[in-house]
């Protein structure tokens, strides 16, 4: 009996230990924004608001941190395994909450959440685990994006190029509707006592470019950049860049 109590409890002890081993081998992991080109002029603060600092092309931002972008200014992040590309247009104030990623040895696992304050952002999803999150909160509600191609305004407007978003709107008297918005369709907010609907994007409407290329110029890293074709006109982008692409930082990242 003794023996037998004493191998239950070593058996135990064994069995909690490897539980917390496995807890910490897949423990997740905190991920940074990577601005890979800014057009005009954005500030970024990592102390609430205490301090606003110019937003510098090769700098990294950390979850908890808020940029807001000047009018006819864009600013284009590297989120990694956590996107991998968001834009941020003109006069835009978005929190960037959280970059989690964990990779459990068969997949990456991540949760990405974003508070669109106000303005608008674009961005382009890859497939993720099914139990991966990439959620960005609105004034209105919050989208969950799933593998896509996505434009979203504070406002509540979602329009998908590619893959699927599911908004959740909070209505004026505190109710919830849900909305899934597919390719090609565009979930408009809900209107005083006229629900959110879904339908084709309008004629016109044309979702700009966003792709990561690696730059291969001797001396330079090897890192993913993000590359916007606009046409002459501009027809294709959110906002006319105001000026050249900012230069790369002297200093270190945010």
């Amino acid at each position: 009996m003794k023996f037998g109590a004493s191998f239950s409890k070593y058996l135990g002890i064994c069995v909690a230990v490897a539980a917390g081993l496995l807890v910490t081998s897949v423990q997740a992991s905190v991920s940074k924004a990577t601005v890979r080109a800014v057009r005009g002029s954005a500030t970024v603060t990592s102390d609430k608001g205490a301090t606003w600092k110019p937003v510098r092309v090769g700098q990294t931002i950390s979850p908890m941190s808020t940029i807001k972008t000047a009018p006819e200014s864009t600013v284009d992040l590297f989120l990694d395994q956590n996107g991998p590309v968001l834009r941020v247009t003109a006069d835009t104030s978005i929190s960037i909450e959280k970059l989690d990623y964990e990779n459990t040895g068969v997949e990456t696992v991540i949760d990405t959440q974003l508070d669109l304050r106000s303005g608008r952002i674009l961005g382009n999803v890859k497939k993720m685990a099914a139990a991966s999150k990439y959620e960005v909160k609105t004034p209105t509600g919050v989208a969950g994006i799933r593998g896509t191609e996505y434009d979203i305004s504070a406002n509540g407007t979602v329009h998908v190029k590619s893959g699927t978003v599911v908004v959740v709107y909070v209505l004026p008297g505190g109710q919830i509707q849900t909305v899934t918005v597919g390719p090609g369709m565009t979930a408009t907010p809900p209107n005083g006592n006229t629900p959110a609907s879904v339908g084709p994007t309008p004629p016109g409407y044309e979702f700009p470019p966003l792709t990561v290329v690696i730059p291969t110029p001797e001396g330079q890293p090897n890192l993913p950049v993000i590359t916007i074709p606009i046409n002459p006109d501009n027809s294709n982008s959110p906002t006319k860049p105001a000026g050249p692409v900012n230069p790369p930082p002297t200093g270190g990242g945010e």
